[in-house]
């Protein structure tokens, strides 16, 4: 995976070197540290600061994340001046995606494809109103509104985060 990401690197834009980055990273078959060691090897091989930079932003926001949807928000956050959420904590038992536990926001990011049983859209109910019931506001972030409407997204979010002071 390290070396197809290297090879992709020298040739595609940057959205779709960070997306084939982010879904490596999500399938589980890139090791950050074989993609710095091959890096390293490359020199300055076209593209490969690209993936250096890449590796650095995702080192310094010291965030794990599990999807596409997660970095995307996360970049959301910070390229709109959100103040940056805390990610995958645990709140009144429940580990949550996104938060802002001082100010007693959540944000469940849900993609289609981990969300469209039964029994998961149940799960997120109850979670919903035992984070609401312990003084959090809970919001969901569908990759469709992330997409198709950030800036309402973003007005959202911020909305929220001043009325809790």
């Amino acid at each position: 995976m390290a070396r197809t990401l290297v090879d992709l690197a020298a040739t595609v834009a940057n959205w779709e070197l960070s997306r084939a980055f982010d879904e490596a990273q999500h399938l589980g078959r890139l090791r950050i540290a074989d993609l710095a060691n091959l890096c390293d090897r490359m020199g300055s091989r076209r593209g490969t600061g690209r993936l250096r930079a890449m590796m650095r932003a995702e080192q310094a926001s010291g965030r794990v994340t599990r999807s596409q949807l997660e970095r995307r928000f996360l970049r959301l956050c910070r390229d709109r001046a959100i103040p940056m959420p805390a990610t995958n904590v645990v709140i009144d038992g429940y580990e949550v995606d996104r938060a802002w536990p001082d100010r007693g926001l959540v944000a469940e990011l849900d993609g289609w494809a981990h969300h469209r049983t039964r029994s998961s859209f149940e799960r997120d109910r109850e979670r919903d109103l035992r984070l609401q019931l312990s003084g959090q506001r809970v919001i969901r972030v569908t990759h469709r509104r992330l997409v198709s409407d950030p800036d309402r997204l973003v007005r959202d979010i911020l909305r929220l985060l001043r009325a809790a002071g």
